[in-house]
C-alpha cells in the first residue's frame, strides 16, 4: 500500500514537472515570436527602402520614413494609460497584428501605384503612421505583461526583436538573389512576396497567442494586470522611474545615439563592391545579427552592472566619428575603407543589442508586485522616445 502511495507521489510529481517545463516553454515561445512581430513591420520596411527611394527620389525616406513610423509610435505609447482601460489584452495584441499586417501589404501596393508623386508618398507616410500605431499598442502591451513573468521570457522578448530583423534580412537576400531584373529595385513582384511572407509570420504571432491564452497560469498572470486610474498609474511610473533613473536613461541615451546613424546616415555610405539594394541587405543583416547577439549578453548575469552600461554608452559616441566623418571625406584614411566600416556596424549593433536588453531585464527586478507591469512601460516608454528623437534629431545628417 505505501509503495502503491509513493508511486502515485512521484507520478503526480513528475506530471507537474513536465507540466511546468511545458507551460515555461509557451511562454518563452509566445514572448520570442511577440518579439519578433513587434519589429517585423519596421524591419520589412527598413530591408525595401531602396524599393522606396526609387519610387520616391524626390524624397530622403531613408530619413522620413522613420520619422512617419516613430512619431506615432511614441504618441501613442502615452496613450497606453487610457487605450489600457478601453481595450481589452486580446484586442490591443491580436487587433493589432491584423491591422499591421493589413496597412504593411498596403505601403507598397501604394509606393508602386502612385510612384513619383505627393500623394503617394504622403499616402505612404499616413500608412507608416498607422503601423507605427498599432505596433505600439501590441508591442507595450506584450512590454508591460512582460514584467509579471522570468527574466528568461523579457530577454527573450527582446532578443526577438533581433531576430525578426535577421529574418526579414534573409529573404530579401534570397529574393534579391533569384531576381532576374537589373534593377531590383523596382521589382514590385519581388517586393509582394517579401511582404506576404512578413504577413504570415504575423499571422503565426496571431495564432500563437491564442494558443497561449488558453492555459491556466497565463490566464492567471493576465488577471494580475493593474486596473489603477490614470493618476495612480502616473504615480507607479514615477516610482518605478525613480528607482531605475539610470537604467530608464541609458535605454533612452542607448537608442537616440542609434537612430541619429542608423538608417539615414549608414545608407549614405555606399560599399564599394555591390549595388545600393545588396548595400541596404548587407547593413542590416551586419548590425542586426550583432544587435541579436548582445541581447543575448544580459544572460551572463556579472555584465548588469551599471558600471558596464555607462562605459558601453561613451564607447558609443567614437560611431558618430566612425559613421559621420567617411560621408563627409570619402578619402579619409581607415575610416573609408568598407571593411572597417563593417565592423564598425557589428560593433554599433552588438552595444545598442546589449544597453537594450539589459535595461529591460534589470528595470522589473528592481520593483515587486503590480509594479513590475509598470516598469515594463517605463522601460517601453524611454525605448521609443528615444527612437522618436534620435530619428528627429538624424534629420540634418540628410544634407550631408
Amino acid at each position: 500500500m505505501k509503495i502503491n502511495k509513493d508511486q502515485d507521489y512521484y507520478e503526480l510529481q513528475n506530471n507537474s514537472q513536465e507540466k511546468d517545463s511545458q507551460t515555461q516553454k509557451l511562454e518563452k515561445s509566445y514572448f520570442f515570436m511577440q518579439g519578433i512581430s513587434a519589429l517585423l513591420p519596421w524591419s520589412s520596411v527598413l530591408c525595401t527602402l531602396d524599393f522606396y527611394s526609387a519610387k520616391f527620389p524626390h524624397s530622403d525616406v531613408n530619413f522620413t520614413f522613420p520619422v512617419a513610423f516613430f512619431i506615432s509610435s511614441v504618441g501613442f505609447n502615452y496613450l497606453m494609460v487610457y487605450i489600457k482601460r478601453h481595450l481589452s489584452l486580446n484586442i490591443r495584441v491580436v487587433g493589432s497584428l491584423f491591422l499591421m499586417l493589413i496597412f504593411l501589404i498596403l505601403i507598397p501596393i501604394t509606393a508602386e501605384k502612385y510612384s513619383g508623386t505627393n500623394t503617394g508618398l504622403w499616402v505612404c507616410y499616413l500608412l507608416l503612421f498607422l503601423v507605427g500605431a498599432v505596433n505600439t499598442i501590441s508591442n507595450a502591451t506584450i512590454a508591460g505583461l512582460s514584467g509579471h513573468f522570468s527574466a528568461k521570457c523579457r530577454s527573450l522578448h527582446s532578443a526577438g526583436t533581433g531576430y525578426a530583423a535577421l529574418i526579414t534580412n534573409f529573404i530579401r537576400s534570397c529574393i534579391l538573389a533569384f531576381s532576374s531584373e537589373e534593377n531590383p529595385s523596382t521589382d514590385i513582384s519581388a517586393i509582394i512576396l517579401f511582404y506576404g511572407a512578413a504577413a504570415f509570420l504575423l499571422i503565426f504571432g496571431i495564432v500563437l497567442h491564442f494558443i497561449f491564452i488558453k492555459s491556466e497560469e497565463s490566464r492567471a498572470k493576465f488577471e494580475d494586470q493593474t486596473n489603477n486610474d490614470h493618476e495612480q498609474n502616473l504615480k507607479q511610473q514615477w516610482i518605478v522611474f525613480k528607482k531605475n533613473s539610470f537604467l530608464v536613461l541609458a535605454m533612452f541615451i542607448c537608442n537616440v545615439q542609434t537612430f541619429m546613424l542608423y538608417p539615414g546616415v549608414l545608407f549614405q555610405k555606399p560599399l564599394d563592391f555591390t549595388n545600393f539594394s545588396w548595400t541596404i541587405v548587407i547593413i542590416c543583416s551586419i548590425f542586426n545579427i550583432f544587435d541579436t547577439f548582445g541581447k543575448y549578453l544580459p544572460f551572463i548575469r556579472s555584465l548588469l552592472q551599471t558600471k558596464v552600461l555607462l562605459n558601453t554608452l561613451i564607447f558609443r559616441l567614437f560611431f558618430f566619428v566612425a559613421f559621420i566623418w567617411p560621408v563627409v571625406d570619402k578619402n579619409v584614411v581607415l575610416l573609408s575603407q568598407s571593411w572597417f566600416f563593417l565592423i564598425m556596424i557589428a560593433l554599433f549593433g552588438l552595444s545598442n543589442g546589449f544597453v537594450i536588453s539589459s535595461s529591460f531585464v534589470m528595470v522589473p527586478e528592481k520593483v515587486e508586485g503590480e509594479k513590475k507591469e509598470v516598469a515594463g512601460f517605463v522601460a517601453f516608454n524611454a525605448m521609443i522616445t528615444g527612437i522618436m528623437i534620435g530619428t528627429f534629431l538624424a534629420l540634418p545628417f540628410a544634407s550631408l
